[in-house]
């Protein structure tokens, strides 16, 4: 399937061609290989503390993520972010933030640094949210700006881009 045989009628789609998830996993590689090679550990004198706000952290990111992720399978809205939108979606986790899955993807690589205790893993965050920021999602506010007009410019201006 081509980037054209993703895109609808106009050929219009975000255009985000290197899917996030891709750049979280990304992430974690380089955060697992700054670990091994140039450890630098924090907070070990309170391992039980730092894993448990971790594990929250991340098991939340993921429940978040998971909700947005589901509502749009539900009502058959494309995920990809080559595809065109059928639909804006204003509710569910999408009534919280404008854009859950990636704030749940940022949160679960957070989480996942703490539960290593390591500021590398911590510090891939913010790759994470310079490529989310800077490229996926001016991209996608752009499209859904062209696809949706002044709907989406009303529920812009009540939904916050992150939290």
């Amino acid at each position: 399937m081509s980037l054209r045989d993703t895109q609808g009628k106009d050929g219009d789609s975000p255009g985000v061609v290197v899917m996030p998830p891709a750049i979280l996993l990304l992430c974690l590689v380089a955060g697992t290989l700054l670990m091994l090679i140039i450890p630098s550990p924090f907070l070990a004198a309170y391992a039980k503390l730092r894993l448990a706000a971790g594990a929250a952290l991340s098991l939340s990111g993921f429940a978040f993520m998971m909700w947005a992720h589901g509502l749009f399978t539900r009502l058959g809205v494309n995920v990809k972010t080559v595809c065109p939108a059928s639909q804006l979606v204003a509710r569910g986790a999408y009534a919280y933030s404008r854009n859950p899955m990636y704030v749940g993807m940022l949160a679960m690589l957070a989480g996942i640094g703490f539960i290593c205790g390591d500021m590398g893993m911590i510090a891939m965050c913010l790759p994470m949210f310079a490529y989310l920021s800077l490229y996926a999602i001016p991209r996608e506010e752009a499209y859904l700006g062209r696809r949706f007009g002044t709907e989406y410019a009303a529920y812009r201006g009540k939904v916050r881009r992150w939290l």
